[in-house]
């Protein structure tokens, strides 16, 4: 069963998606004036994927073959929680819409059970982090090859496979690549993580931002300024607390560096403008409606909100003040809240973290945070089903290596158990 799981781990990264209307594959030639259209209700393979993985959780459970050493946290209360954001949404906008927005509920939820189940979970990562690693490598050899054959346009290299188009490649596709590369910078910069690893990282490191600077993606700046942000805010408190400055945080501002020299000065992102003026002409008009709006809304509309059609303004926070008001907002964030405060309770407990990556955990989740926010407030990432399998599956990764990095090997084990027996 081993190979299943990990076969069945390896499908998540793709950015494969079906049309399940249909059941045809959203495949097609990539040219710039032919982009996908008509594409009914496109599912991430991903998903497919997760729901194997779910079967066997629930088969697992069934037979009470999870491991009996992790804590077991009652996931009744995440799920009421759930629900109750669920009905209040339900009566505003349309289902569809409210089932995408719950999605990172039971995404949260899923994986607190999925985690238990220790063989599996195990399996399926690191078929997950290899066919992950082996799409970015392949994925930056098919634009290098593009490009020695003559082809100008990195957009479409960027947003094609061989030739064909990636669904929302220059959405969630690229909001996952960044936030995979960043997270991989973090792991590449931890101390004890062996030599050949952390090369084996920065080979990953390199092809990914390589990729993502040819689609000039603002997701990537965002998460890199989230990743640097994380390393000021804890490394000034290290510095006023403790006196002294962390390798790590420098090791990371480093690469942050080489990596923002090269977006900036040898990639698309040189060929493109990046200003306060462009933002405010791409997005200020929508502001300065919803500015005009909330200022003559009636206070049982800034509570309860406006309802109506979803999207239009590209952030997921005023989405959810105007269609379903500041308590359909307060509803959301409190128990996107509880419900990973849940989850972090139970993965502290079942992966506890070595004393030396402490920091660099620390570290790690400030910038998952402030991701999140960051890229649902240019982008509404958390409605788009392969950005939230994605994200949940890289954290997973980190979370996996972070305690596989502090475990004792076998040595040290078989070692430790001969002073115990003396």
């Amino acid at each position: 069963m081993r190979a299943v799981y990990y076969l069945i781990g390896a499908m998540i990264p793709l950015p494969l998606f079906c049309n399940v209307l249909t059941g045809e594959f959203l495949i097609q030639k990539a040219t710039a004036q032919n982009y996908l259209v008509n594409f009914g209700a496109p599912v991430p393979v991903g998903m497919f994927a997760v729901l194997m993985l779910g079967f066997f959780v629930v088969l697992m459970k069934a037979m009470a073959t999870f491991d009996r050493s992790a804590r077991k946290t009652s996931l009744f209360m995440p799920l009421i929680v759930a629900g109750v954001f669920f009905i209040y949404a339900i009566q505003s906008i349309d289902i569809l819409r409210v089932i995408s927005l719950v999605f990172p509920f039971l995404a949260i939820v899923f994986v607190c059970l999925y985690a238990d189940a220790r063989q599996l979970f195990s399996c399926s990562i690191k078929g997950y982090i290899t066919s992950f690693s082996a799409l970015v490598l392949i994925h930056s050899a098919y634009i290098v090859l593009g490009l020695l054959n003559g082809s100008d346009d990195k957009s479409i290299l960027f947003s094609s496979f061989f030739g064909y188009t990636i669904y929302q490649a220059f959405i969630s596709y690229s909001a996952v690549l960044s936030f995979f590369g960043c997270t991989l910078v973090v792991l590449a910069c931890m101390p004890a993580v062996p030599m050949w690893q952390r090369l084996r990282l920065f080979l990953v490191i390199v092809a990914t931002f390589f990729i993502l600077g040819c689609g000039s993606r603002k997701a990537v700046l965002l998460d890199m300024f989230a990743l640097l942000a994380a390393c000021a805010m804890l490394g000034f408190v290290k510095v006023l607390f403790r006196f002294r400055l962390d390798k790590m945080n420098m090791l990371v501002a480093l690469v942050l560096v080489c990596l923002c020299v090269y977006l900036l000065l040898f990639s698309e992102f040189a060929n493109r403008e990046l200003s306060y003026d462009m933002a405010v002409a791409q997005r200020g008009g929508a502001y300065q409606e919803f500015a005009v709006l909330m200022r003559n809304a009636s206070p049982l509309e800034i509570l309860l909100g406006f309802g109506g059609s979803w999207g239009g303004y590209s952030n997921i926070f005023v989405e959810l003040i105007v269609r379903l008001g500041v308590l359909g907002i307060f509803l959301f964030i409190a128990s996107l809240i509880y419900v990973m405060k849940v989850a972090s309770e139970q993965f502290a407990l079942g992966f506890p973290v070595h004393h030396r990556l402490k920091y660099s955990t620390k570290v790690w989740a400030v910038f998952f945070i402030l991701s999140i926010i960051f890229s649902n407030g240019v982008n509404m990432n958390l409605q788009l089903p392969y950005y939230v399998v994605n994200i949940a599956f890289v954290s997973l990764y980190f979370i996996y290596k972070v305690g596989s990095l502090g475990a004792p090997s076998a040595r040290e084990r078989i070692f430790s158990g001969r002073l115990a027996a003396l």
